[in-house]
């Protein structure tokens, strides 16, 4: 069996570097990780002729899932490769094709192998807050020790610059308990919370921590009890404090966790921020606080579905890192190819899209977020737009997008808020939202706006304590 080991791992060495190039590899990784650790189980315990145990070999399968997930050294800002990037935007941009070039990244995200099996079963069928985004079974988030072990919630790795992420829906009462039992179990020390609790008068999350400053919540049915400690407001995003206790039959409680929360507040349920500055500030904040740390437990990212706004956030995050480890045949497409192969339909619109793109541009001269970038960068403080032409726009005799003249690189926001793409797209609410071509070709699952078609959830609030 020993001698089988080495050929193995081979084949995940290389699928773990083909990772971002190619979109089932992130997924083979992860499979022959777990098939390692059960061959080296079967090894060690063969000699005293004792079974496999099923939690030494998970247990096994994640110590080396986590080693592999090394963050590469800051070796230096790559300029070529953000001026290709740059140049990739503005052609995009020019000719108003963020349409088609969004319309090809669902197509080649189809993956026949991939199921969401677990997530149709009538028993969890309730705990979805659409009926048409559903987690995937082989990176789902499973409960453990509790009598339901599902939670509408995938693993997303992106395993070449260590980053971990839990995306998730947005809480429905119902299973607000579940969603703070995987925030304990998974060690995550962070929450990442990009919608408000109703858009439009229709409710996008249920508010799953106290209201007030002192006050605590108890979940009985998974013991545990969420203490706000502390909440602070801006005016661009909220960043609350809680003290999470496990609680027990026992008088005296054990040490609460602190579990930080960083809510934006101003991201509109469709479309995007105002300015990549704001949201940039915000992935800064986030960082600095530790809770994307790969010593930590992932972070959970959510919104209302856990796809469109949570996906933007987490493309630019790891992409980001890719441009810092100084990295030059990386593509934002197909970074984004990879991570669906995780949690269907992340990044939900082209205009999503595009301001991911947009941001990733201004967030790779910002030394915050890309230190070692060389001479690429920032002029006291000013961002840089890596730009052939000059700030001023010319439309065409087509009214078609503004694009650059000809000129010398200028100090630009290349981002406008009020651009319409391609004539006018149409403006799509997060609720509303579009199945992915797997589940259309396999199950046929057609789109339902929440407000129209909502699932049908039973008001629990028996399990609920609210302290004061």
């Amino acid at each position: 069996m020993p001698l089988v080991l080495p050929y193995i791992q081979t084949v995940v060495s290389f699928c773990r570097s083909a990772g971002g190039l190619i979109p089932a590899a992130s997924w083979m990784y992860q499979q022959l990780v777990r098939l390692i650790s059960r061959l080296m189980n079967m090894t060690e315990q063969a000699s005293s002729d004792q079974p496999p145990d099923e939690a030494t070999a998970d247990a096994t399968a994640n110590r080396l899932s986590t080693s592999c997930l090394t963050i590469p050294p800051q070796i230096g800002f790559d300029a070529e490769t953000l001026s290709r990037l740059t140049a990739e935007f503005k052609e995009i941009d020019g000719a108003n094709r963020w349409d088609e070039v969004y319309s090809k990244i669902m197509e080649e995200s189809v993956n026949p192998l991939l199921f969401s099996k677990e997530a149709r079963k009538p028993r969890n069928r309730i705990l979805n807050r659409y009926k048409n985004v559903n987690p995937y079974d082989h990176s789902r988030v499973v409960l453990s020790d509790f009598e339901v072990d599902y939670v509408n919630a995938n693993l997303v790795e992106v395993p070449s610059v260590g980053r971990r992420y839990i995306l998730s829906q947005g809480p429905l009462e119902i299973t607000s308990s579940h969603f703070w039992l995987m925030i304990w179990q998974q060690k995550s020390k962070g929450i990442i919370m990009l919608n408000g609790l109703f858009e439009k008068k229709v409710p996008k999350c249920f508010q799953y921590w106290p209201d007030k400053v002192g006050t605590t919540l108890t979940f009985n049915d998974v013991q545990i009890m969420v203490k706000l400690d502390e909440e602070v407001s801006g005016s661009v995003f909220t960043t609350r404090k809680f003290s999470v206790t496990k609680t027990s039959d026992s008088a005296v409680l054990p040490p609460g966790r602190i579990i930080t929360q960083f809510h934006y507040t101003t991201w509109p349920d469709f479309g995007a921020p105002k300015t990549p500055a704001e949201f940039l500030d915000f992935l800064v904040a986030v960082r600095e606080s530790g809770v994307l740390s790969p010593d930590v437990g992932p972070a959970i990212v959510h919104c209302s579905a856990g796809i469109g706004r949570s996906g933007t956030f987490c493309l630019v995050d790891a992409f980001l890192l890719e441009l810092g480890a100084g990295r030059q045949k990386v593509s934002i497409r197909e970074c984004l190819l990879a991570m669906r192969q995780f949690r269907m339909g992340l990044v939900q619109t082209s205009e999503q899209y595009r301001f991911a793109f947009l941001a990733i541009l201004h967030g790779a001269k910002d030394e915050r977020l890309v230190p070692c970038r060389g001479s690429a960068g920032s002029e006291n403080g000013t961002i840089v737009t890596v730009l052939d032409g000059p700030v001023e726009r010319e439309e065409n005799s087509e009214g078609a997008e503004p694009v650059a003249t000809d000129g010398d690189t200028q100090v630009e926001d290349i981002f406008d808020s009020s651009k319409v793409m391609n004539g006018g797209v149409n403006e799509k609410n997060e609720s509303d939202v579009e199945p992915d071509k797997n589940d259309l070709k396999r199950h046929a699952v057609h789109a339902e706006s929440e407000s129209e078609s909502p699932v049908k959830h039973p008001k629990t609030d028996d399990h609920v304590e609210v302290i004061e």
